[in-house]
């Protein structure tokens, strides 16, 4: 049993593409296929089509319903001006798809049980939680209780799926597993490769991935943006950080 966790693929369709070299049984996507990126239409075709679990990014919910993404001000002005080029991208029934996905769910495959969230089990589309904050910040994220599950909480799951930082990492902390893959399209943490991770039979294996960077970038250049934006957007690529 292969479980795919996978995050923040930004419309880096060729990221997405590498990682289908890996086998797996079910596919978890943890949010945000939108902005950033030249392909974010094919890029959500393929996780319509791929994703067991789709759950609903920051990026995603400001293209489905016109509002701001709210993420870092260091790249906001990029959010907003690739946005104007996802939204022309996708068509009317992407849309409607993205606004009936949800930021958290609570699932059991394999008799694993799950809590994911794209951000946080505080703020599911908006908040952070990093592997190097403190134990008093992880016990305020255990404290949600009934906000997405029902009469589920928190407390009963075995692993806790986040995504949102771009930053990839796994934790313990109370008996439970925190598991961030990292991001597909828009890795951050200083390593320019496709991230993700793999779960088989309860173990935890983080993964990296090369895929055909340089397509991707000549399709940024192609962007119909400012300059500055382009050689930005290939920066953070190459770079793998902002």
């Amino acid at each position: 049993m292969r479980i795919l966790i996978a995050s923040d693929v930004h419309g880096n369709l060729e990221a997405l593409e590498a990682l289908f070299e890996e086998q797996f049984d079910y596919f978890v996507f943890l949010g945000d296929v939108c902005d950033y990126g030249p392909d974010p239409e094919p890029s959500l075709e393929i996780l319509k089509n791929t994703a067991h679990i789709f759950i609903l990014g920051n990026h995603d919910n400001a293209n489905a319903y016109g509002v701001d993404c709210r993420c870092s001000e260091k790249i906001h002005d990029l959010s907003v001006a690739t946005r104007k080029l996802t939204r022309k991208q996708l068509k009317k029934g992407d849309i409607a798809y993205l606004k009936t996905l949800y930021p958290a769910l609570q699932f059991t495959y394999g008799g694993i049980k799950f809590a994911a969230f794209h951000a946080t089990p505080r703020d599911p589309l908006y908040g952070y939680i990093y592997p190097c904050d403190d134990e008093k910040e992880y016990e305020e994220q255990f404290k949600t209780k009934d906000l997405y599950f029902g009469s589920a909480s928190i407390e009963d799951v075995d692993f806790i799926l986040v995504g949102h930082s771009h930053i990839q990492y796994l934790k313990s902390f109370k008996k439970k597993y925190i598991l961030n893959p990292g991001s597909v399209g828009q890795p951050r943490d200083g390593i320019p490769y496709a991230a993700y991770a793999i779960i088989e039979d309860g173990e935890v294996m983080l993964k990296r991935k090369k895929y055909n960077i340089k397509k991707t970038l000549k399709k940024i250049s192609s962007m119909p943006l400012e300059q500055k934006q382009i050689l930005r957007l290939k920066r953070i690529l190459k770079n793998g950080k902002i």
